[in-house]
């Protein structure tokens, strides 16, 4: 191959790595979702409060429902995604936003610049050997001397190999600065790292209770890893697996979902009055937790203190954030108590 074609090759190369960069510096987002879109993703990425842990896109209940129909009015009324879920989020719980991102763009990223790199790492390669295998004298065919006789040629192609490894390498380092900045990172790595914020890629359907169980049981310290495990539990109803989980939760922190589960189950257990505590520890630490609000007015209810409980299933029939048919459910136990 002629010196001319190797360097037209070499500076290719280059030139597409340069392209790499530049779509990651440049590439925006694509046209704004369609009011469709935004409903149906943010469905997606709301678990319903109220279901055997689907998201609000999953669910066929009637709750899910009116929560999608909540959902569609919010947005035509202008609020922003990211308002949308801050607002489910301060009333239910982090817990209930759930992290529906692709990971094909993430790969891309690192994978792209990387095949950049290698790609500049075997020019250099490709262009040394050409350097000393294609050239041999006309008559004794022997390979010349590789740079004392030829310096000018193998300097320039060694210059173009490195260059392209070069950029290959900033490459990399404008995708790996655009990845870092997404919303998937988090301090803990992997699948115990999704688990563990709540946000990423993992598919919890598909992670076995066991598997679940290995994860906590290696990053013990990670609080919100055993809660996802301990809610997958109390979703299932075994109680006994869940109540283990969260009152480890609770050696670690006040947790508001831990409390007000404990409380729950311990109302279901047949002692109201000891649930009593931890549902309402749970709303002194998060006041708007509308599914400890529930928990408390049956178990006031249950503890025949009607005007507490009445206090309670007022604040969620008076909520926009809680689904008609549980509004409903509210007003006609308000009812009962107003005629008994």
């Amino acid at each position: 191959m002629s010196e001319r074609a190797r360097n037209l090759i070499a500076i290719g190369v280059a030139a597409v790595a340069l392209g790499v960069i530049v779509f990651g510096l440049f590439s925006g987002p694509s046209a704004a979702p369609s009011a469709e879109d935004r409903i149906a993703t943010l469905s997606a990425s709301i678990r319903c409060p109220f279901c055997n842990g689907e998201s609000l896109a999953e669910s066929q209940a009637g709750v899910a429902a009116d929560y999608r129909e909540l959902i569609t009015e919010r947005v035509a009324a202008g609020a922003t995604d990211e308002e949308i879920l801050d607002e489910f989020a301060a009333n239910f719980g982090d817990s209930f936003i759930l992290d529906t991102s692709t990971s094909a763009w993430s790969v891309a990223l690192w994978v792209v610049p990387i095949l950049a790199l290698l790609v500049g790492g075997g020019a250099i390669v490709w262009l040394r050997r050409q350097s000393t295998s294609d050239v041999r004298h006309p008559i004794t065919d022997e390979r010349p001397p590789t740079t004392d006789e030829r310096p000018t040629g193998v300097n320039r192609r060694t210059l173009v190999g490195v260059a392209i490894v070069g950029v290959a390498v900033v490459a990399i380092g404008v995708f790996a600065v655009k990845s870092l900045s997404g919303p998937s990172t988090a301090g803990v790595e992997g699948v115990a790292g999704d688990v563990a914020t709540g946000q990423g890629e993992v598919d919890l359907s598909k992670v076995t209770n066991a598997e679940m169980e290995g994860l906590v049981a290696a990053n013990p310290d990670v609080v919100g890893m055993r809660v996802a495990l301990a809610r997958r539990y109390f979703e299932a109803g075994e109680f006994t697996d869940a109540l283990d989980h969260y009152m480890i939760v609770l050696d670690q922190e006040k947790h508001p979902e831990a409390l007000a589960n404990v409380g729950w189950m311990t109302h279901i257990s047949g002692r109201s009055d000891v649930a009593l505590g931890y549902v309402e520890a749970a709303l002194q630490v998060k006041p708007d937790y509308l599914t400890a609000t529930w928990f408390l007015g049956n178990i006031q209810i249950a503890l025949g203190n009607n005007e507490a409980a009445a206090e309670a299933f007022t604040t969620i029939v008076e909520s926009d954030q809680i689904p008609d048919d549980v509004k409903q459910t509210a007003q006609q136990l308000l009812d009962q108590m107003e005629e008994g």
